[in-house]
Parts: C-alpha cells; sequence; structure tokens
C-alpha cells in the first residue's frame, strides 16, 4: 500500500546524459515497436516536463489503490466521516425550538476569545499574567490601538519611569592574571 504514495513522476534511475550532451529517457517498459528510450535535447526536455508541474492552489498529492477516492476497499481503511446533524430550528409557529436556543447557547460558549496573555503563553511560553520580579498576579489595564495614542502612553510612561543609564564596567584582566600575560616561545 505505501507504495502508492507520493510516487514522483518519473525515477531518476531512468535518466542519463548521453556523449553529445542531450538526455536520455529510458520508458519502464519497451514499446510494442521495441523503443526503450526517447533522447532529447535538454531544452525540450524541461519543456516536456513543465506541463506536469501542478498549477499553484492545486491538489498535489494524488491517493492511488486502496486509498484512492473510488476504491473498493476504501471504507475499510478509512474511516467514515461523520455527518452533520440538522436540527429543527423553528417550529410552525415561527418560535425558536428548545434545540435551536441549546445551540445558540453552546455556539456562544465555544466561541469565547481567548486572552493575548495566553495567546502568547501557548506560542512562546512567555508569561505574562505574573510579574517576573514578585510573582504576583498582573492583569491588563486597557488596550491601546491608535498610534498617536501609542505614542502619547509611551512618552508620559517614560517620563515619569526615567531611570539613569548603564554605566559601561571597566575592562578588567582574566581572573587570577596580574599585569603583561608573558608567553614562552621555544
Amino acid at each position: 500500500m505505501m507504495r502508492y504514495l507520493l510516487h514522483p513522476p518519473l525515477s531518476h534511475d531512468r535518466l542519463s546524459w548521453t556523449d553529445d550532451g542531450r538526455v536520455r529517457l529510458r520508458f519502464s517498459r519497451p514499446w510494442r515497436d521495441g523503443t526503450d528510450a526517447i533522447v532529447m535535447d535538454p531544452l525540450t526536455f524541461i519543456g516536456r516536463l513543465v506541463p506536469m508541474v501542478p498549477l499553484p492552489g492545486s491538489h498535489q498529492l494524488r491517493y492511488f489503490g486502496v486509498l484512492a477516492p473510488r476504491a473498493a476497499l476504501r471504507s475499510q481503511v478509512v474511516p467514515p466521516r461523520a455527518r452533520p446533524r440538522q436540527l429543527v430550528m423553528f417550529n410552525r409557529g415561527g418560535a425558536a425550538t428548545t434545540a435551536a436556543r441549546g445551540c445558540a447557547q453552546s455556539a456562544t460558549a465555544k466561541l469565547q476569545r481567548i486572552s493575548w496573555a495566553k495567546l502568547l503563553h501557548r506560542m512562546g511560553g512567555w508569561e505574562m499574567e505574573t510579574c517576573p520580579r514578585c510573582g504576583a498576579g498582573m492583569a491588563t489595564l486597557r488596550l491601546v490601538t491608535d498610534p498617536d495614542e501609542v505614542r502619547r502612553t509611551l512618552d508620559a510612561w517614560s517620563d515619569s519611569h526615567q531611570a539613569e543609564p548603564r554605566r559601561q564596567p571597566k575592562a578588567r584582566a582574566p581572573p587570577g592574571v596580574t599585569g603583561q600575560l608573558a608567553l614562552a616561545f621555544a
């Protein structure tokens, strides 16, 4: 069954170069007239390969054998697709049925938004809901999306949180070494 999957259009073992720089493609089986290969120049060979390249957006995986869409034994290999069940949403009077009200409530329960902090934790493991210094819980105060408001907020925050500039530490010698390092050359 696995030999059917991902079968290339032609085998590399059947391709070879001729002495005069042309491409020789051997057939998997000889033709009726005994022809077992075709020889062509490289541009013609490329021209014949181009139509085999799939168009963008087309399916590039083809199933053959048991996995083919109309295979007789496919039902024994591939599990059946679950068919959606249609619920009666309104009665004859036009009022919503209990099934419709239950669907609406369950649909709104499923569509709850996930906070950015939880998404960042899922994506990169960054913990945004606890303070890295003290471990206390943090909460989002507000969401700012307007660029001018973002600039004003950052300017106000930087004015109120002026920190001393970091000083560059002085360079020092490696531990245990004092003065000039002398190397003995033989």
